[in-house]
């Protein structure tokens, strides 16, 4: 009893830093076939022990169906349960049948359906602890998605981004032909043809990252899928990794003010079913920090799609030793964004975060109306307050108050409602610390 409370805690400790062996999938959705050489000397094996196949089909527990195929048809791939019994039983006659030995010797895998695509020689125990792990976590987060079936699908305007992210999943999880690739032409509003490539990866790639990595599957923007925990105790270089493809993917790097101070942006939308950010990007700004980064997230607008009341969300990278360190030591998986990141770098004269640069030009521009919210320091500070205080229009001191809170120097401590139908914001507000 005690070694197998062992090994199961090992496994669990395994899994949360990213290592997957074949027997945490799902034993009955995955099926192998091993290499011929080792398929050979099992079948030699069970043959001689039980003299015959009805008798190695009662002794092993596995149907006689299932092993007349396994003798007769050179092409039959076996489910890991059945691979499990068979190891359980000749693993007491020879070592190397050991499920953890068998595990290295697959020629395959798959899951049911003709078209779902096999991943030849998996590299079992597979480790994501490496920067091509992080990057296809980053590209699935990004640009792909794990559908509701579970096949993985990447898409891209360059071609050779899904030429890299195919590179990084053969190098972590194994060999694969992919299974649809399309390239969709379609016009946009200048009157040009964009092109897009979109590209399908096997089935058993899905069923690996969701049963042996908790990766969430569905709609990002619906469903609100968080990164799986294991992303959060891999090394660095997984890390950037993730972060590198990510922001390459989705974010935007922009000049603030006059001086050309960088700020990278990241925007991601989901139902607002509560007015937290998307998990997702929690799970970013959670990476950004571990590099000492300070990012900030705030709800920039909302609006209404098919599925309903969406929230755009946004993190934002604005001190300027943070988009230093980030352009140094992470990077953008996007040779467009790192060049205008690297032009807007040098040109820049600002070296103080875009919320400093805020505040002392809210002091001096807005004199009156940051010398009532400073006096209110440790009181409700709400829109329609600071306009008596100040003799200002509550409209325009409602826009102010947002404003500020977008950028941090204001916090809403209390969503509030419409004042007599006037659309008037009674958001209570206190001060943040910068």
């Amino acid at each position: 009893m005690k070694n197998t409370k062992n090994k199961k805690e090992r496994e669990t400790s395994e899994k949360e830093i990213g290592i997957v062996h074949l027997w945490d999938l799902p034993e009955d959705m995955v099926y192998l076939k091993l290499r011929p050489s080792i398929e050979r000397k099992l079948l030699a094996l069970l043959l001689q022990i039980c003299k015959s196949k009805k008798e190695i089909a009662r002794r092993t527990r596995v149907s006689k169906s299932i092993i007349e195929k396994m003798f007769s048809r050179a092409t039959y791939s076996i489910s890991i349960k059945t691979l499990r019994r068979l190891s359980l039983f000749l693993s007491k006659y020879d070592k190397r049948f050991e499920l953890e030995k068998l595990e290295r010797k697959i020629l395959y895998i798959r899951t049911k359906g003709s078209t779902s695509g096999k991943v030849f020689f998996p590299k079992f125990p597979i480790n994501f602890n490496c920067k091509e792990g992080g990057k296809i976590i980053g590209a699935l987060f990004g640009d792909g998605s794990l559908r509701k079936d579970l096949r993985p699908l990447y898409t891209n305007t360059k071609v050779e981004r899904i030429h890299e992210i195919i590179r990084s999943l053969q190098k972590v999880i194994g060999k694969f032909k992919v299974s649809k690739f399309v390239k969709v032409r379609s016009p946009t509003k200048s009157g040009s043809i964009s092109i897009t490539y979109s590209c399908d990866f096997p089935k058993v790639i899905g069923i690996t990252l969701h049963y042996g990595f908790g990766m969430e599957n569905g709609d990002k923007i619906v469903n609100d899928p968080p990164l799986p925990s294991f992303c959060f105790k891999m090394s660095e270089e997984f890390k950037k990794g993730l972060l590198s493809v990510f922001f390459g993917d989705e974010a935007h790097v922009n000049a603030a003010g006059e001086d050309k101070a960088p700020q990278i942006v990241l925007r991601q939308a989901k139902l607002l079913r509560n007015y937290t950010p998307p998990r997702r990007l929690i799970g970013i700004k959670r990476l950004l920090e571990d590099f000492g980064l300070k990012p900030r997230i705030f709800l920039e607008r909302v609006y209404l799609s098919k599925n309903g009341k969406t929230g755009m969300f946004t993190l934002l990278i604005s001190r300027f030793d943070d988009t230093s360190f980030f352009f140094k030591k992470i990077g953008i998986n996007h040779a467009r964004k790192m060049k205008k990141l690297k032009n807007l770098l040098a040109k820049t004269t600002r070296k103080m975060s875009i919320d400093e640069y805020l505040l002392r030009k809210s002091l001096s521009s807005l004199l009156p109306i940051m010398k009532v919210i400073l006096s209110l320091d440790g009181k409700n500070i709400t829109s329609v307050k600071v306009a008596s205080l100040t003799g200002r229009d509550v409209d325009s001191v409602k826009r102010i108050l947002n404003k500020l809170a977008e950028r941090g120097v204001l916090r809403v401590k209390e969503k509030g409602k419409p004042l007599n139908g006037k659309g008037h914001s009674c958001d209570i507000f206190e001060i943040s610390s910068l």
